[in-house]
């Protein structure tokens, strides 16, 4: 219980499992907010919104004052940040439906974590017969029992249904590249690593049960710190993430114990110290019951907490009044869309200070930190791990040499009964030399569950070759495989080039079904393109698909690319299969729609049946497509899509 409780950040979601377990390895120096060329200037993110909560934009940095500890400091760095609204998404798919092709293009992204405060959903305890008894919550440390009627105490069910609520209205205002993850501090085998894909976020909240807590049993002791130690642990680790402004979004029901908020306080310090560090803002959407009261000492926390990290504290959530919660995401989602980076010039960076930021408009409400801490140093690493290691030790992976990736489980003959299919690309960027005639790649996959519980590494060595004359642009790909029993799980994939010197990472998560237990299942589709880009290692797959996977999604008219999928029926002996196939394009409108049937003799080793379909590329308008798979044996279904587009 204390190792998930306390622990959780690092013990539950994989990708901070990761990072924590490689944590000296992969740690730099920290981001200290500086702007370029001077040591003393202090960057501070600021927020400002006019008297209907809508942001100001264009103001200058004359516009702007700052006080430190009391005293006017001057403002040489000044830039103003907008991150535009993605365009409404003309069909449902296109919302709902994230590519399959992972990349390490990830620095420049907003990071939005979302906390579930699952720990604090049973405190209060509450006899089945509700409206007799009363429940008893420890106030204020004062160690007076306030008695509340049980009738009027949400259920951990209760909470655990609004707090859902709340996690659909923040994931739905995500937009297709920002990265989101969700941890929680009780239960949290439903925890989903940094991810786009909006789809996977939903169906792990939807997947979450309450986490009940014994109040009389020492239970809440952990309970009460687990939310302050997540949020300290996850702003810890995020110091070493470079890129854009980052949002904590803490759905709680915070429940401070008495005799504990001696620790609480050096905790809530260390998070203010960390999230200034890591660029981090907390916003708290508070589930407690009495809603926002200012005198109680859990809201004080709520409120401190959000303030003092240039975030907000929305109290709506306790009479589940959604229009509140709504506009407050809103708001949330605006700080963090819309804002000014300030880099004033500190009288002593290397001290402790009172900021304060104004601007000169009446009516203009000013969100930014009010405190600044100078970090302590980083020790160094001892023993600094291959770079090919470090590439994927971080929360996120190493862009530097840049990457693509995507995976399709297929039922196979190994001992573990399944095998993924891996194409990874290799894309040099604009300054980096291309490949003109060979290169040797040298890949490492780690596999994780989706806990975070290790499963092996891989390595391999695979030769790039080319005809003579040719060259590349676009990069190559490259083929490799693992085996995994079914489950979720992340492959963390690195590579170094050997013709361009440099290492990167990538991450993707990869669910392999219990292909001979379920009545009907499907692989994962792969895309191939003979003439898309060179490939490497073809015939590491030949023995479980006929066709070379590509990690290209965007083809010419004039190109040649099809679609393959794996049916898999565990009927003995097989019977015929119904395969309906779909392409529907950025409208919602079908361009193909098409029956085939697998006969019984098509299920041969593994019992699969493969279908290929040739995308009709020269007939499509350039756009936004989804092909889809379905299948059926009695009410059990099967099904498989993937995105592409035409230019």
């Amino acid at each position: 219980m204390k190792r998930r409780l306390l622990s959780v950040v690092v013990a539950g979601c994989a990708s901070l499992t990761l990072y924590a377990t490689h944590q000296s390895a992969a740690s730099q120096s920290p981001q200290t907010p500086l702007f370029r060329g001077r040591v003393d200037i202090v960057s501070l993110d600021v927020s400002v919104f006019d008297k209907n909560h809508q942001p100001i934009k264009n103001l200058k940095a004359t516009d702007f004052t700052v006080l430190e500890d009391g005293k006017p400091r001057p403002i040489p760095g000044f830039s103003e940040v907008n991150i535009p609204d993605p365009p409404e998404p003309t069909a449902p798919w296109m919302r709902d439906t994230t590519t399959d092709v992972a990349t390490n293009d990830v620095l420049d992204r907003r990071l939005v974590m979302i906390v579930i405060d699952d720990a604090s959903w049973g405190m209060p305890d509450c006899p089945k017969d509700r409206k007799a008894k009363v429940a008893f919550e420890i106030l204020n440390g004062t160690g007076r029992d306030k008695a509340v009627p049980c009738a009027e105490v949400a259920t951990g069910e209760q909470l655990n249904d609004r707090a859902k609520a709340i996690a659909h209205e923040v994931i739905n205002r995500l937009t297709s590249v920002d990265l989101a993850t969700i941890v929680f501090t009780g239960n949290n085998r439903a925890a989903q690593e940094f991810t786009t894909d909006h789809g996977r976020l939903l169906a792990g909240m939807d997947r979450v049960e309450p986490t009940l807590m014994d109040s009389r049993s020492g239970q809440d002791t952990l309970a009460s710190n687990a939310e302050v130690e997540t949020l300290r642990r996850a702003a810890d680790m995020l110091i070493s993430v470079p890129g854009r402004r980052k949002a904590f979004i803490d759905i709680t029901r915070f429940h401070a114990v008495m005799g504990r908020q001696d620790r609480m306080e050096d905790q809530t310090r260390k998070i203010f110290e960390a999230a200034q560090h890591a660029n981090v803002n907390v916003n708290i959407i508070s589930l407690y019951n009495s809603g926002l009261d200012l005198t109680n000492w859990e809201e004080q926390w709520n409120q401190r907490v959000s303030h003092e990290t240039a975030g907000q504290t929305i109290a709506g959530a306790p009479t589940m009044d959604m229009s509140a919660v709504r506009a407050g995401v809103t708001r949330i989602f605006q700080a963090n869309s819309s804002y000014y980076l300030v880099g004033y010039s500190s009288a002593d960076i290397q001290k402790f200070h009172t900021v304060k930021v104004t601007v000169n408009r009446p009516d203009a409400d000013v969100l930014a930190r009010d405190k600044y801490y100078w970090p302590e140093p980083d020790k160094p690493d001892k023993e600094p791990p291959p770079p090919i290691v470090k590439a994927i030790t971080g929360i996120l992976p190493d862009p530097t040499l840049p990457l693509r990736v995507a995976v399709a489980p297929f039922a196979s003959s190994s001992k573990t009964g399944s095998s993924v299919a891996i194409a990874l690309g290799v894309r040099p960027t604009a300054d980096q030399p291309h490949l003109r005639a060979s290169d040797d790649l040298q890949i490492r996959t780690a596999m994780f569950t989706s806990e975070g519980d290790a499963r092996g590494v891989s390595t391999s060595t695979v030769h790039v070759a080319l005809p003579p004359g040719a060259s590349t642009d676009r990069g190559y790909d490259a083929l490799v495989r693992v085996d995994l029993k079914p489950g979720d799980y992340e492959l963390r994939l690195s590579a170094h080039s050997s013709v361009l010197g440099v290492d990167g990472g990538v991450y993707v998560t990869v669910e392999v079904p219990d292909f001979s237990a379920l009545p009907v299942s499907m692989s994962g589709v792969v895309l191939s393109a003979p003439s898309a880009m060179p490939v490497a290692g073809k015939d590491t797959l030949d023995a479980i698909i006929p066709v070379t996977p590509t990690t290209v999604r965007e083809f010419w008219k004039t190109d040649r690319a099809s679609a393959f999928v794996r049916v898999y029926q565990s009927k003995s002996p097989p019977v015929p299969l119904s395969l309906k196939i779909a392409i529907v394009d950025a409208h919602d409108q079908h361009v193909l729609d098409r029956v085939e049937t697998l006969a019984a003799d098509k299920f041969g080793r593994n019992r699969g049946g493969d279908y290929q379909l040739d995308l009709p590329l020269s007939t499509l308008a350039p756009g936004d497509y989804l092909v889809t798979f379905d299948t059926a044996i009695g009410n059990k279904t099967a099904h498989r899509d993937v995105r592409f587009s035409v230019r």
